[in-house]
């Protein structure tokens, strides 16, 4: 296909400078999908040179390519429409990786290889082409990509349809009877001062959740018109106020892929490397909130192609490091990912202006990402490239560093930083033993601590918590809606946000004597825990629960003393 041309593709270092400051513009999101484009085409090519050659179910892949080429000397746009659908990409990667056997599926590999039947009958229905073609069956849904789907009840999860185009009428068959259910893919447009999104909402592709094929999950007409809504409300905000990144995402978002909201505190979104310019996410609440995640996500997307294009670190996946968003350790990669789409929120919030959860998220996460610059800094995993990038990230984050954000903003922000570090160093780190010994021992003899934290302490990745930021949602919720946040209480507080505690609200109400008194409690009912002791430090002010708290809690394993006696102790070191 592209009638035998080959493209390269690349940035100048001035390119290469613009997206490291999160920017680029249109030609660079422009740049990005083409070249997403030729690796989808690269893709295609080995596939159709792996694939065996005997047929499967659904034919051979060489038939489905040759229709594929034959409706692009038809129609080019309707073929080029096609091959832009993220999921279409999602779909070649893990094909690859089936035919490879580098996955493991329930899927047959007739069927993942065959779903290339149906990306090539929905291209020559786009360009009228007249075929027949079989057409794989999943979940009782035979899908056109673009197109549609057709209810085909088969009562197998994988099967066998078959699609006629002719004389102006496509009819899509099961065993020589044509169904007649259909469920058209919707795109959604949006508008404003006359800028443009256009995006699929993917509810029917089989790989449009990234990875293994799954059911569609049909949105209803109510919801398709509460998407369309809160869409266009984002929409307007972007264009209004953060017209550059809006810019950049009417070139370069392509699909939205509904999912179920879990936990009521926490968006839920992702994208995938695989394709490019598709979200899935669950539907935050408010216009920011949709805008800030949509912002996000695109930024990972942004970076996964740069990827493709460039080496920014010698990728070690041995060695991991703390990232101030995630509650796990993660290989550098992930935190390059992490701060580069932060920096593009910390952005959105700094141009939200005066409003109580924009201030808080813009401090919290410009403390988030100067952070995690310094960790990919010391991590001695950069190429020449990569340290370039890093540079002209943090030369950009620092001109945030004298943007006013109010006290109280400010203070709530550094709170919630430094709450998550320390609860991630509780959970991951184990402080030598023999250090915990000697600590240990100058408080029996009543010596005064040496102030030494001792030799680095070992990671050890622990088992995810329930919910370990159940004090930043309460923040959130009191900077949110304070009237609503009034009405809880410590009765109450444990079923309205997971994971917290009574303990929790007071401290986030200011109610310190209250909120010391009852984290003290907690580490008397468990000595083990996370929670009490990162809130007590946070408490009391203390500076060695902030900095080592493994260490203090490891002490205090070992020797009979009060935990506020200790941390006192350690504090004054």
């Amino acid at each position: 296909m592209d009638g035998g041309r080959s493209a390269t593709h690349g940035f100048s270092r001035k390119d290469l400078d613009a997206l490291a400051r999160g920017g680029g513009g249109r030609e660079a999101v422009l740049e990005l999908r083409s070249a997403k484009r030729s690796k989808l085409l690269v893709t295609l090519l080995t596939l159709l040179e792996s694939t065996p050659s005997e047929a499967g179910p659904l034919g051979s892949f060489a038939e489905a390519w040759d229709l594929l080429a034959a409706a692009e000397r038809a129609d080019p746009a309707a073929v080029s429409d096609v091959l832009a659908l993220p999921a279409v990409h999602s779909w070649a990667a893990q094909a690859l990786r089936h035919l490879r056997g580098s996955v493991s599926s329930d899927a047959p590999l007739w069927f993942v290889l065959g779903h290339m039947n149906a990306i090539a009958a929905a291209a020559a229905v786009s360009a009228g082409l007249e075929f027949r073609a079989s057409i794989p069956v999943f979940a009782g849904l035979a899908v056109l990509p673009t197109l549609g789907a057709a209810v085909v009840p088969t009562g197998e999860r994988h099967a066998v349809a078959e699609v006629v185009a002719a004389q102006g009428e496509v009819v899509v068959r099961r065993d020589s009877v044509a169904v007649t259910r259909w469920f058209p893919m919707r795109r959604v447009r949006v508008e404003h001062e006359g800028r443009e999104l256009v995006v699929w909402l993917d509810d029917l592709s089989p790989f449009r959740a990234f990875g293994d094929p799954q059911p569609a999950e049909l949105l209803s007409d109510k919801a398709v018109v509460d998407w369309t809504s809160a869409l266009d409300r984002a929409w307007r905000l972007l264009v209004s106020r953060h017209s550059e990144q809006a810019e950049e995402l009417a070139a370069g978002l392509a699909a939205l892929v509904p999912k179920q909201r879990g936990n009521r505190f926490r968006d839920s979104s992702a994208t995938s490397a695989d394709a490019f310019g598709s979200v899935e996410l669950a539907l935050p609440a408010g216009a920011p909130g949709l805008a800030a995640v949509l912002i996000h996500e695109f930024a990972h997307s942004k970076l996964n192609g740069l990827f493709d294009l460039v080496t920014l670190d010698v990728e070690n996946r041995e060695e991991i490091f703390y990232a101030p968003w995630r509650d796990d350790p993660r290989p550098l990669h992930g935190v390059l990912h992490g701060v580069y789409s932060f920096l593009a929120v910390t952005d959105f919030w700094r141009g939200e202006g005066a409003d109580d959860l924009a201030y808080f998220r813009f401090a919290l996460h410009r403390v988030q990402t100067t952070d995690a610059i310094e960790t990919i800094e010391r991590s001695g995993l950069l190429t020449e490239v990569g340290e370039r990038f890093i540079a002209a990230m943090r030369a950009y984050v620092q001109g945030w560093q004298h943007h006013p954000v109010p006290e109280r903003h400010r203070r709530a922000a550094e709170r919630v930083a430094l709450d998550h570090r320390a609860t991630w160093r509780l959970r991951h780190l184990a402080p030598d033993p023999d250090h915990v010994a000697a600590v240990a021992a100058d408080w029996t003899a009543g010596q005064h601590w040496r102030g030494d934290p001792g030799p680095a302490p070992e990671l050890r990745p622990a088992d995810a918590m329930t919910e370990p930021r159940a004090r930043t949602h309460l923040t959130e919720w009191a900077l949110r809606s304070p009237e609503t946040f009034k009405t809880l209480t410590e009765e109450t507080v444990t079923a309205e946000v997971p994971g917290a505690t009574p303990a929790d609200l007071c401290l986030v109400l200011g109610e310190t004597r209250r909120a010391k008194a009852l984290y003290r409690d907690q580490i008397a009912a468990d000595p083990d825990g996370f929670t009490g002791w990162i809130g007590l430090g946070l408490t009391v002010g203390s500076r060695c629960l902030a900095e080592f708290p493994e260490l203090v809690r490891a002490v205090a394993a070992v020797v009979d003393a009060a935990p506020g006696e200790l941390v006192a102790w350690f504090d004054r070191g």
